[in-house]
């Protein structure tokens, strides 16, 4: 069965577009960290590590693209990946 984005569960994929969005989420934290309320932070921080982070680290031997490089994914996740950890992660205390 193939698991659409609509169900709950855990994620174990990443792509070229939840790590756009989890990079975009992380632009928006940069920015605006200081402007935004501490709920919104968090459920940006969130939803930036289940949704990219945490999938990549316990599951990237099952990424195909982190295997082949026939198209560009590999350069695109794995760079948004770095520069969401940048500026979200290492934002830690």
């Amino acid at each position: 069965m193939q698991k659409t984005p609509f169900q709950l569960g855990e994620e174990r994929v990443v792509d070229p577009f939840s790590s756009g969005t989890a990079m975009l989420l992380a632009d928006v934290w940069d920015l605006l960290h200081n402007d935004l309320d501490g709920e919104t932070l968090e459920w940006m921080r969130y939803n930036i590590l289940r949704r990219m982070l945490i999938p990549l680290r316990e599951y990237y031997d099952e990424q195909w693209w982190s295997r082949s490089y026939e198209s560009n994914w590999c350069g695109v996740c794995a760079g948004n990946s770095g520069c969401a950890s940048i500026l979200v992660v290492l934002d830690e205390s």
